[in-house]
């Protein structure tokens, strides 16, 4: 049985008296990576990097803002006591992150009246590495684990008596597939293809791992059986239009 302690104050470690959280260290770390890859492509490719720059950053402050909003109003009944902590030392809701990532990314771009579709693809890899930092910060701090297992690989947190399943790893190894799918569909994809793709595949993957979440499961599946369903209407939309 693989056991795993895990600090409950969710701290990293603390350096000349400054507090590492690793929520928010992860949190910086992925935007810094995912900032480095899209500006790297967009000069590849002979884009403006700036304005690239300009929307990724749009992008991590709608996706920081509407995921805490509606962690915060999923989690209603501890409002009192989240409203007043840091925000980088609780979770997210990975609906909010969706909807305020393609809200802010979707206005950034008409703002620089560039192509919607086109520029979206450039912002694929990097979410999919971010999503991947996201579970693995999930892991260390115990939160989103599965339900009780008694399967070898179960993992045991500290403020647990029984083993339940790595959900957060599942995840994990089920983005990186996605992540080589859609690096090897890169050459040969359409403009859009690879985000309707990547949301496809994420709902999917959402869907399956509600079934193993301590959540119930009709809570946790159906909003993204609807989000799947949506997108599906969007790709038929998309090949109308074309």
């Amino acid at each position: 049985m693989f056991i795993i302690l895990v600090n409950q104050k969710d701290i990293l470690f603390d350096l000349f008296g400054i507090t590492f959280y690793v929520r928010g260290s992860m949190f910086t770390f992925a935007i810094i990576l995912s900032l480095a890859l899209i500006l790297h492509n967009a000069h590849k490719n002979n884009k403006d990097w700036l304005k690239f720059g300009f929307i990724y950053i749009s992008v991590v402050f709608g996706i920081f803002i509407c995921s805490k909003i509606l962690f915060l109003i999923i989690n209603i009944k501890e409002l009192s006591r989240l409203l007043f902590a840091n925000p980088f030392t609780y979770g997210a809701s990975s609906y909010g992150a969706i909807i305020g990532s393609t809200a802010a990314g979707y206005i950034s771009i008409k703002l620089f009246k560039m192509d919607f579709w086109e520029t979206s693809d450039y912002f694929i890899i990097p979410a999919i590495l971010s999503a991947i930092i996201g579970r693995i910060s999930c892991f260390i701090t115990g939160c989103c684990a599965g339900t009780e297992t008694t399967m070898p690989w179960g993992v045991v947190y500290n403020n647990m008596d029984r083993a339940v399943h790595p959900a957060q790893l599942y995840e994990v190894l089920l983005l990186i597939f996605i992540l080589i799918y859609i690096h090897i569909k890169m050459k040969r994809s359409i403009p859009g293809e690879l985000l309707i793709l990547f949301l496809l595949l994420y709902a999917l993957v959402r869907i399956i791992l509600d079934f193993i979440k301590v959540e119930p499961i009709m809570y946790r599946t159906l909003p993204y059986m609807l989000f799947f369903c949506c997108v599906i209407q969007l790709k038929r939309l998309r090949s109308n239009w074309r």
